[in-house]
């Protein structure tokens, strides 16, 4: 019993840095957008006059039109790369073994470059006059009208994510052994049944977390919209941008980011429901 208590009073003094980090950096400044959220004007009184006033703005000026063209534009990119990355990531396991964490890695080079720079490169590919408009001129081909449409900003938010998808598949997948799939094809199973009994199975972690990376990711991105939609359709996130920068509304801005962590952690709360986070460390 003695050196049980040892053992948990030396764990928490190890963990107590980290522990205040989370308090100072993380859970401060939260408590403080809160109650923010709460106060109809900005004011470093914030307790002194509470009401919701501002979530009551976002329902009468239609500011859930925003979440809602976040939440299917985040929906339709996860299944996209969902369908993309799986493949990919299969591919990459059983052709090159031990060497596809290395070439994982070129997959997730564009991450070192600024998601702006990306954008902009897209943007001269579809605009009038640009990359795309340059092909089809040489073979006497029509010029599509595509920049600033929806399925543009599908483009740059595939594009911009594919490594938080892939990556996690890549690892979910090398977790089943070939010779599990081998003895079952041998016991009768067809190919339908080991893919959904064997490869989706022992993979579910992997796709969970990357589906939950990549949708959140693309739930709170704004610059695809902007850049390649020009703002044909507006994400919440670039409302909330300029809720806190141009208008300076503080706390209208905390009401639409206290709105949108509960919608991603209502989303996180779900997926984990199907996830066994402690099989998944055992394996």
């Amino acid at each position: 019993m003695l050196n049980e208590k040892k053992i948990v009073s030396t764990g928490f003094l190890m963990a107590l840095p980290n522990i205040l980090l989370f308090l100072f950096f993380f859970l401060a400044p939260m408590l403080i957008i809160v109650g923010y959220a709460f106060t109809p004007s900005l004011t470093f009184d914030i307790l002194s006059e509470l009401s919701l006033e501002n979530f009551k703005r976002i329902l009468n000026e239609k500011y859930y039109i925003s979440f809602i063209w976040s939440l299917i534009l985040a929906f339709i990119t996860t299944l996209i790369l969902l369908f993309i990355c799986y493949p990919v990531a299969y591919g990459l396991v059983n052709i090159f073994g031990r060497a596809t964490n290395i070439i994982t890695l070129l997959f997730i080079m564009p991450l070192f470059v600024t998601e702006t720079v990306k954008i902009y490169g897209w943007s001269l590919f579809f605009l009038k006059g640009g990359i795309l408009n340059g092909i089809l001129d040489y073979f006497a081909l029509p010029f599509p009208e595509l920049m600033y449409s929806i399925p543009i900003i599908i483009i740059g938010l595939t594009y911009n994510f594919l490594p938080f998808m892939l990556f996690p598949l890549v690892l979910g997948i090398g977790l089943i052994p070939n010779e599990l799939r081998l003895a079952a094809r041998d016991l009768g199973a067809t190919r339908t049944t080991v893919f959904f009994d064997i490869d989706l199975a022992i993979a579910k972690p992997g796709i969970i977390i990357g589906s939950l990376l990549t949708f959140v990711l693309a739930l709170s991105s704004m610059s695809e919209s902007r850049m390649l939609g020009g703002k044909k359709v507006i994400m919440i996130a670039d409302d909330i941008e300029f809720a806190f920068g141009y208008q300076q509304n503080w706390p209208l801005g905390s009401a639409l980011s206290i709105i949108l962590a509960i919608v991603a952690t209502i989303i996180l709360l779900i997926l984990f429901r199907w996830l066994d986070i402690k099989s998944f460390i055992k394996k």
